[in-house]
């Protein structure tokens, strides 16, 4: 379908409002990364400035440039879900529905279904457009970029992403041990994930927990 196209999943990255969803839906209690790396993890700092930014002109751009010309977008979500920063998913696509629609052409159907199925469906890759979380086994660049950039790595098949150059630079990165050669590995993979736009990454919230001061 017309998301198959790097252009028209640029084009929905530019056309979203991050800070709206940040500020508005979450009452400032998140921070952007670039890609699905976190903040905070190897590489993530030095690509921040490449996060996508709001920009409804170049959004409308690159949807004529992808030639997709009037389409209809299914985005599937587990209904009644928690987002990570306990944002409620029906809330968040209806924002993203608003947001997306600002695309000259571009109608969003939204398709709420129980989060168990959902997830099934997503698993076996027949959701056209879809939200999921992720939590990887521990805190490390690796286990963010190769399951979301490695051909048939745990997120990637289920979108059917693919890149060489990933796939290569990833059996790299795993294997070096020098910090900086392989931050430099790291920041080329999430560029070139940036550029494919196979993810968009809303927010990453940053969770607060109140405690007494004896706490």
């Amino acid at each position: 379908g017309p998301l198959a196209k790097k252009e028209a999943r640029q084009a929905i990255a530019h056309a979203i409002d991050y800070q709206g969803i940040i500020d508005g839906l979450l009452a400032g209690r998140a921070v952007r990364p670039a890609t699905v790396v976190p903040l905070g993890l190897l590489g993530a700092e030095a690509v921040a400035e490449n996060a996508f930014q709001t920009d409804l002109a170049k959004a409308n751009e690159l949807w004529a440039a992808s030639g997709s010309g009037p389409t209809e977008l299914t985005l599937t979500y587990g209904a009644g879900q928690t987002a990570p920063g306990g944002l409620n998913r029906d809330v968040l696509s209806a924002k993203l529905q608003a947001d997306i629609q600002g695309i000259e052409g571009v109608t969003v159907k939204l398709l709420p279904m129980d989060p168990t199925q959902r997830l099934a469906d997503y698993r076996a890759a027949k959701l056209q457009f879809t939200m999921s979380d992720w939590s990887p086994d521990y805190a490390d660049v690796h286990t963010y970029a190769q399951p979301f950039g490695a051909t048939g790595g745990a997120a990637a098949k289920r979108v059917a992403y693919s890149n060489p150059e990933v796939d290569t630079l990833l059996e790299a990165g795993i294997g070096q041990t020098d910090e900086a050669e392989r931050e430099a590995t790291y920041v080329q993979i999430q560029e070139i994930l940036q550029d494919d736009t196979a993810f968009i990454v809303e927010f990453q919230p940053n969770y607060v927990v109140p405690a007494v001061a004896s706490v």
